[in-house]
């Protein structure tokens, strides 16, 4: 806790600015989560989020391909993105974090998010940019020594880590995914690990220099928001 305490201090100093990517998400989500919200987290994970969150909408629900041994006991749905068993015009708003750089196929999870979604229906996306050199470059080892670096640098349990396509990495691709949605937010975020002093070190660093504005498409994140229009 110290360590993390004294990271802060530095960002705060380097950059007053700054604003992690949780924040950056929860401040755009709030906003949305109303008591006639209906609200679809997807890729839920062990559902913390919704349990968190519930009391301030009418329905919170989790779904994901797998189920933590330490899920809560909140609303969740095993099922898979592009085959969800719910029906049309239900939610309001769906959020996936890191969750559609997993997605071999996002026009078909956009397709399905359409049918569920309302009209104005919102979108949340918290993603890994492919274009950071720390997503790019460890892309280009086998699978299984990914999995263990992920594992030691980045505290995630094993089940977290599944294969990553990154089919989904650019504005022009997200403007193209599915005609009746819009884009209202499309930006690059750097994350800061307070895990690691090397680490954090190295992302502070980078972070610096990518506000360089040619240079923050090499951020480490990237934060999208889209509506339904039709």
């Amino acid at each position: 806790m110290a360590n993390r305490e004294s990271f802060e201090k530095i960002v705060n100093f380097v950059d007053p600015k700054y604003k992690h990517r949780w924040t950056i998400y929860e401040e755009n989500l709030r906003p949305f989560l109303r008591k006639d919200t209906t609200w679809l987290d997807l890729g839920c994970g062990n559902n913390a989020d919704v349990a968190e969150k519930k009391q301030m909408v009418k329905l919170a629900v989790g779904s994901d391909i797998y189920r933590h041994d330490e899920i809560t006991d909140d609303l969740f749905v095993f099922a898979e993105g592009s085959m969800l068993p719910f029906k049309s015009d239900l939610f309001d708003v769906v959020t996936l974090r890191f969750v559609i750089e997993h997605i071999e196929y996002p026009e078909k999870l956009f397709n399905e998010l359409n049918r569920i979604l309302r009209k104005d229906g919102i979108i949340i996306i918290l993603t890994t940019n492919l274009w950071s050199p720390v997503i790019f470059l460890p892309k280009l080892l086998p699978y299984k020594l990914r999995k263990a670096i992920m594992k030691m640098f980045f505290n995630v349990y094993d089940e977290d880590i599944f294969p990553t396509y990154h089919r989904f990495n650019s504005l022009r691709k997200a403007k193209s995914i599915n005609k009746n949605f819009e884009i209202i937010k499309f930006e690059f975020v750097q994350a800061l690990n307070a895990d690691n002093i090397l680490l954090f070190s190295f992302f502070i660093i980078w972070h610096l220099f990518t506000k360089i504005k040619l240079l923050n498409i090499f951020r480490s994140n990237i934060f999208m928001i889209f509506r339904k229009i039709d």
